[in-house]
């Protein structure tokens, strides 16, 4: 399981899809009453919808709505945390009800005959820390993994994030909105940006796990090459590269659409035409900003200020050509 390290001597947990069936599965075993089907409930409210600790324990049926469109699939609405203060009952937001967990709902609902205003879950907020601390023990004892015993209830909207935006590349102002989170700056706490499964495929596909390619030259990129000469190369070679790879990751799902003969599906908020003027213009203004970087270290009488308009004048070539072309 996925660990990183929080502040207070804290870890979080990012469960994988298996280790998130594990917890589904030992969830209803950890009690022998009608609860069971609560804490599978509890669980599949943070991991499949995105819900708060608070926000789970709140939830009732008057919170279901159906969707405006014609499908079956019903949503939650949900007023959840709210740092500004604003919003005296809490931030409102919409987000995805499971159709798991509304089969669960559908079942609590005939069992105990819950009413309109009447919780799911029959029990305290502080209940929720107790059962996830049991469902972690449970698996712990069912896997042999020790790791589970620090499960807590707020890792479920940790594999959320993570599930949604980075296993399945959903559009990200989406998994914003139902998780409400409102920058992404807040959210990348919540996500594994990166499993070990593609740690070991990077590495496989540099050629670094056998131990006889770190030792091999810089490499032939003008990066690298105008790296070499600067005293500033490493830092101006990592923000470039960077620059570089992010570009050639929108440029080849820009070139999908593009075989799809999908002229009007849109990257993020941008068309397809829209998104390779970006390109060409992010690619060559990373190089720009590695050569102004390598000349104002190198050479002592050219300030940042002197390099600045050459630079910003250097960009325009190539937006210019990529309107003519679009």
């Amino acid at each position: 399981m996925q660990k990183r390290q929080l502040e207070k001597d804290k870890d979080a947990l990012y469960p994988s899809p298996q280790e998130f069936q594990t917890l589904l599965d030992v969830a209803p075993q950890i009690t022998s009453n009608s609860p069971g089907a609560e804490h599978e409930l509890m669980v599949r409210l943070g991991g499949e919808c995105g819900l708060r600790a608070d926000e789970i324990h709140r939830v009732s049926p008057s919170d279901v709505v159906e969707s405006s469109t014609d499908s079956d699939v019903k949503f939650l609405e949900v007023y959840g945390k709210d740092t500004t203060g604003t919003y005296e009952e809490g931030k409102y937001r919409k987000t995805i009800l499971s159709r798991a967990a509304a089969d669960l709902m559908a079942y609590l609902e005939g069992r105990r005959h819950i009413g309109p205003d009447d919780t799911y879950l029959s029990v305290k907020r502080t209940s929720l820390d107790n059962w996830a601390e049991r469902i972690g023990d449970r698996a712990a004892e069912e896997t042999g993994r020790e790791v589970y015993r620090e499960f807590t209830v707020h890792d479920l909207r940790r594999y959320f994030a993570t599930n949604c935006l980075v296993r399945h590349d959903m559009n990200m102002e989406t998994v914003m909105t139902v998780g409400g989170w409102e920058d992404y700056s807040t959210m990348k706490r919540y996500l594994s940006i990166t499993a070990d499964d593609q740690i070991i495929t990077d590495f496989e596909e540099a050629g670094l796990l056998d131990g006889h390619d770190w030792d091999s030259s810089e490499g032939n990129s003008v990066y690298s090459q105008i790296a070499a000469t600067t005293p500033a190369g490493a830092a101006a070679q990592l923000s470039a590269l960077g620059a570089e790879q992010m570009a050639s990751r929108v440029e080849a799902a820009a070139e999908e659409i593009d075989r799809a003969h999908a002229p009007n599906e849109s990257i993020g908020r941008f068309t397809p035409a829209e998104t390779s003027t970006a390109i060409r213009a992010g690619k060559y203004g990373a190089l720009v900003g590695l050569v102004a970087a390598a000349v104002t270290t190198s050479v002592p009488a050219i300030s940042p200020e002197m390099t600045m308009p050459v630079a910003t004048a250097a960009l325009l070539p190539p937006v210019a050509w990529g309107r003519h072309r679009n």
